[in-house]
């Protein structure tokens, strides 16, 4: 058949004896794509009785017309085909998709409360599921937003042509502080008073104009308005932020009254008549009865000038003045 088997030209050889007639012809299986670890089938069909296949790695029968091959990457494989000196041989290459992996990114830790947003990716995937689905903005796409009330894990399940693979995802809730800013409290106008901050770390105050200091936990206030409200954000050490007030007010102030001027005798006695509190101090002391009452009497030497300091319920003072004229005659 060396001269006799062009292409297209009848063919005659002796086989047992027998003088054949023949159109040589091959077909071969058209090219397939699998993903790893599958197979497929190899297929030839020819007029020429022997088969063989290369390479014969991971083929099942490398000399059968139909066989099953499991490449573990893409191959070109080649049938030749025989019969007696004539041959022929025709090529169909099997492409195979390596499985995606589906990539989750670093997941972290939040404050309770706080959100995080998850993301996954991966070289022909085209489908997401994320569970468990709760409290995430949407459980069908590669990047949601997470908003778990505790410590959560989440897979992320990432769907290619050759199945589905998965990672996970771990978010961490760290706790809130409590704030605490202390009672509210009243003091008289123009009188400090310190604060008292509990609950965390770290402390920042505001408006900080009246206080001696915005970050620490027991500033001194001074409020320069009545009521003044003070506001702190209080910070764990996970940095997880809580906030409190406390609000200040003023007492009111007594309104202190000396009682009017008044003129003596050198050597006469008047009696001084403060009102206004529950309390009463009086300056100077000399030619009084008693400093510490409302009315005392007085009997100065010279005229003086009596400075009377009242104290309210709360401990608030004011002052109030008198004069004692003194003449001789």
């Amino acid at each position: 058949c060396q001269a006799l088997l062009a292409a297209g030209a009848l063919g005659y050889f002796n086989l047992h004896g027998q003088m054949l007639l023949m159109d040589e012809f091959l077909t071969l299986s058209a090219p397939d794509t699998i993903c790893l670890g599958q197979s497929t089938q190899l297929s030839a069909n020819s007029n020429f009785s022997n088969y063989s296949w290369t390479p014969t790695a991971n083929v099942v029968c490398p000399t059968c017309a139909i066989t099953n091959a499991s490449p573990t990457s893409t191959t070109d494989y080649v049938v030749n085909v025989s019969l007696g000196p004539c041959a022929m041989s025709d090529t169909t290459t099997i492409t195979v998709i390596q499985p995606s992996q589906v990539v989750a990114s670093p997941g972290g830790s939040i404050c309770k409360g706080d959100s995080l947003q998850l993301s996954a990716a991966g070289t022909g995937i085209t489908g997401y599921t994320w569970t468990p689905a709760t409290n995430l903005s949407n459980s069908n796409i590669p990047n949601p937003w997470a908003f778990p009330t505790n410590s959560t894990t989440y897979t992320v399940h990432g769907t290619s042509a050759c199945g589905t693979s998965t990672d996970t995802v771990h978010v961490i809730i760290n706790p809130q502080p409590v704030a605490i800013a202390g009672p509210d409290t009243c003091v008289c106008p123009g009188q400090a008073v310190m604060l008292h901050a509990s609950g965390g770390t770290n402390y920042s105050w505001f408006p900080f104009v009246d206080l001696s200091s915005h970050t620490i936990s027991n500033p001194v206030a001074t409020p320069s308005i009545a009521p003044e409200t003070f506001y702190v954000a209080v910070y764990n050490s996970f940095g997880c932020i809580d906030s409190a007030s406390v609000t200040i007010c003023w007492n009111p102030l007594p309104v202190a009254d000396a009682g009017e001027d008044v003129t003596i005798l050198l050597g006469d006695t008047t009696q001084l008549n403060g009102s206004g509190g529950v309390s009463y101090m009086w300056s100077p002391s000399t030619g009084l009865s008693n400093a510490f009452i409302a009315n005392p009497f007085a009997s100065p030497q010279q005229t003086t000038t009596y400075t009377l300091t009242v104290t309210s319920v709360d401990g608030c003072t004011t002052t109030d003045t008198v004069v004692v004229h003194v003449h001789d005659e």
